[in-house]
């Protein structure tokens, strides 16, 4: 989120200084986003939402030059991604610059994921229609039609499909602000234990039920106090 507002600002200076403190040994982005300059605050908020997903995105903002040194970093930009987003519209299929991308990918047997912003024929006459003939794309364009707060509840459901897409082909990073689950496997294992006791036919009683109702406690009340003082979510909030 911060390169976006970063990038809005147009202080490219400072996201190149951010990029070099990552330092060398960052692994490289697992997704390629081809796009359309003229769709390109879509594209970023796109990108913004897959990112806070845990993939890492390479996307060109127009800040790299041109030539050779452009087609050299896209080069190596989608030989390391994992899967291709490609963002579908008129103007995009006709782009030269798209076209050598989408070759490319194809190419380098890449995944591809069509994701139609504008409508075009499908598959795409020209160039792209080869690569995109046995694909499905995802229908970006009409959401959130019928307007309201339905709009971004559409959007977020066009997200969450682009998403599950990308988890076939590589999995997220892991980041601080995701809870690991296998985390709570102690407090886990205690409930289990209770559980596998109380559905024997009846016939025992674990001794830690026992001992809690030698204090006039029941099994039913603590269980639920013993979950919340495991558990990680109330910790940290």
């Amino acid at each position: 989120m911060m390169l976006s507002y970063l990038e809005q600002m147009q202080r490219e200076d400072v996201i190149e200084v951010i990029h070099k403190a990552e330092g060398s040994n960052a692994p490289p982005p697992s997704v390629f986003i081809s796009y359309n300059w003229g769709i390109q605050d879509s594209v970023k908020q796109l990108r913004d939402r897959i990112e806070r997903a845990g993939f890492s995105c390479w996307m060109d903002i127009g800040q790299m030059g041109g030539g050779d040194s452009l087609y050299a970093k896209i080069d190596s930009g989608m030989r390391n991604a994992k899967v291709i987003l490609c963002c579908i519209t008129p103007k995009y299929i006709t782009s030269e610059v798209c076209n050598r991308e989408v070759s490319l990918a194809d190419l380098l047997k890449k995944p591809i994921i069509p994701i139609m912003f504008d409508a075009v024929p499908w598959p795409p006459p020209g160039g792209m229609g080869l690569a995109f003939a046995r694909l499905l794309y995802v229908q970006m364009k009409g959401v959130g039609g019928h307007g309201g707060s339905g709009a971004q509840s559409d959007l977020e459901l066009k997200y969450h499909d682009v998403i599950n897409r990308i988890r076939i082909h590589c999995q997220p990073k892991q980041t601080d602000g995701i809870v690991n689950v296998n985390s709570t496997k102690s407090s886990d294992k205690t409930l289990s234990h209770d559980t596998i006791s109380r559905n024997r036919g009846g016939r025992s009683v674990s001794s830690s039920d026992q001992s809690l109702q030698r204090q006039g406690r029941s099994t039913s009340a603590q269980l639920p106090r013993s979950g919340v003082r495991n558990c990680l979510v109330c910790a940290i909030l």
